[in-house]
């Protein structure tokens, strides 16, 4: 049978547009044989992830972006459609993450398994059509704008700060301040080596009291050594005083002086009560020290008492009469009262 020129040139095209396609797929890392589970991504951004980039699973190419579109919601974010080997496992938590793969920018997709997972057999599985947490590299540039930059500035605050303070001395360098300083720090100097020199001399000059002082303070630190027995034992009694005053019951003796306060107190309250009486005016002390006749009366009687005491001591025979050798008659003894009168 022969086989036109046609159909020989339609079996080579297709053949040609198979082997364009697979070997097409084959260099963007697909596998045209094996079937694919399709997950969707949503990424806040992209940083120029393209259709076609790997997606890695330990460095392992196990899929590929199969498409990138932006959500209808207007939130701004971009939904990825990754497509990744059906034999390859996802458990849950794994997440989808945007890296650069060069020096040259280009980007593709790691996926990273959640670090709590313990054995495949306990952690459920991602099933097709699901969709896979999103994450964004922090670029190397970002990195080092985060740390460099508070450093910087705080570097050109230093380098302020340092700069001020240099400006600060030109100017106290140049005002002449610091000369004034020096002279005056100068003379400060000149000061100290005067009186160090007056020092000496005072020192010199008593230093036989200084020997004789030492020398004291020897002997008496050798009395002491000396004595350090008598010192001990004078201690010890101290002590040994110390611990019986210690021993002693004073319970008894507070007790005593709680009485003794008591009486006082029921004295004190009883005198107290005897003065509000005299300054009332009852009782005879109270009329005594109130009532400016009766004392009048009394100081009266006093005085009169007393000049009879004067005249009794005067003139006795006027009051006591007695005789040696017996009672003499009554009008004898008047008639010499009146002769002696």
């Amino acid at each position: 049978m022969a086989i036109s020129n046609e159909i020989k040139v339609g079996v080579l095209s297709l053949a040609g547009l198979v082997i364009l396609y697979l070997g097409f797929n084959f260099l963007k890392g697909k596998s045209v044989l094996a079937t694919h589970n399709f997950y969707t991504v949503l990424f806040d951004k992209i940083d120029g992830l393209m259709e076609g980039n790997p997606v890695l699973l330990n460095g392992f190419q196990v899929g590929s972006v199969e498409g990138l579109e932006l959500v209808a919601d207007g939130s701004g974010r971009v939904s990825a459609s990754l497509s990744i080997q059906d034999e390859v496992p996802l458990p849950k938590g794994v997440a989808a993450r945007i890296v650069s793969s060069g020096l040259m920018g280009d980007k593709q997709v790691i996926l990273v398994a959640p670090k709590n997972t313990t054995t495949a057999a306990e952690v459920p599985l991602h099933q097709n059509g699901d969709t896979l947490i999103g994450e964004l590299e922090v670029p190397l540039t970002t990195m080092l704008s985060e740390e460099v930059l508070p450093v910087k500035d705080k570097l050109a605050k230093m380098i302020d700060s340092l700069q001020i303070t240099v400006n600060s001395i030109n100017q106290t360098l140049n005002s002449g301040a610091l000369q004034s300083s020096l002279a005056s720090l100068q003379t400060t100097l000149q000061y100290l080596q005067k009186s160090s020199a007056q020092v000496n001399q005072l020192l010199a000059a008593q230093s036989g009291k200084i020997d004789g002082i030492v020398t004291d303070a020897a002997a008496i630190t050798n009395n002491l050594k000396n004595n350090n027995d008598n010192i001990n034992t004078i201690i010890s009694n101290a002590q040994s005083t110390t611990q019986r005053l210690a021993q002693i019951d004073v319970q008894p003796s507070i007790a005593k002086l709680n009485g003794t306060l008591t009486q006082a107190e029921s004295t004190i309250k009883q005198l107290t009560a005897t003065i509000e009486k005299i300054n009332s005016g009852e009782g005879s002390a109270a009329l005594l020290l109130n009532d400016p006749k009766l004392y009048q009366n009394i100081e009266k009687t006093t005085r009169d008492l007393d000049a009879l005491f004067v005249d009794m001591k005067n003139n006795p025979k006027r009051y006591v009469h007695f005789s040696v050798f017996g009672r003499k008659d009554k009008s004898a003894a008047g008639e010499n009262n009146v002769k002696e009168e």
